[in-house]
């Protein structure tokens, strides 16, 4: 089952265990399941690869196809988490970095009562 939906679902799953000339077993019920919603994860603008330029800065635009989200992000860190970076409503990320170098941007997608991205 795959929730894609943009609401949280409840469900109580119920078995009954029988086979042909046997008695049935009785109804076993599990606890409530809750499925949330997932944020799809950020995408970047421009894509990875090599990109000249001639400043020490460069604009990276991260969104997600959610509304509402929050975008997260480490530069060469360990995958973001609600502590990290923090893209403005714009979701743009004015990165100054060196001017040789490799990067790696790692972002992701967070809204209240949804599973993030």
């Amino acid at each position: 089952f795959s929730n894609t939906g943009t609401r949280s679902l409840t469900y109580t799953v119920r078995t009954i265990g029988y086979r042909s000339g046997w008695a049935d077993s009785d109804v076993a019920t599990s606890g409530m399941y809750a499925l949330k919603p997932r944020v799809l994860a950020p995408t970047f603008t421009p894509d990875g690869g090599t990109h000249a330029s001639n400043v020490h800065l460069i604009d990276f635009t991260m969104g997600s196809a959610t509304d509402s989200v929050t975008i997260r992000y480490t530069i060469n860190g360990p995958d973001p988490a609600w502590n990290s970076g923090l893209i403005g409503t714009s979701h743009t990320l004015h990165a100054s970095l060196d001017y040789f170098g490799e990067y790696t941007i790692r972002a992701i997608a967070i809204r209240s009562g949804w599973v993030d991205s």
